[in-house]
């Protein structure tokens, strides 16, 4: 199947290829190809304090946030919720979100293409 709705790729395919001006990037299961790294939503009441304690929580690749969460990022296979709910904890941080997230096809698209 070609498409352009890559909702319905993600929703419909088991494999997916990426292809950039007849160049293949990437191609494999769908959830390979959306598994390259882990996302965990986290989010607390006070949200700057928050992301002061988790700038220093152990391998984190990197942090970004929006009005009412902090999405943090993680290599392939090393996130631990369990991990960052305590940790945050024991630094006065009381988290009332933690939700493991993932990529959607749509933006995997726009981050292997974008020039």
């Amino acid at each position: 199947m070609a498409s352009h709705l890559l909702d319905e790729v993600e929703k419909v395919c088991t494999h997916v290829a990426i292809m950039k001006r007849g160049v293949l990037i990437t191609a494999g299961p769908v959830e390979e190809v959306l598994a390259q790294e882990d996302i965990i939503e986290v989010a607390a009441q006070n949200l700057t304090a928050l992301q002061l304690v988790l700038k220093d929580f152990p391998g984190i690749s990197s942090i970004k946030h929006n009005d009412h969460s902090v999405s943090v990022f993680f290599p392939a296979g090393t996130a631990q919720p369990e991990a960052i709910n305590q940790y945050c904890f024991n630094h006065g941080v009381v988290i009332n979100q933690l939700i493991p997230r993932k990529k959607s096809l749509e933006t995997k698209f726009f981050e292997l293409t974008n020039d």
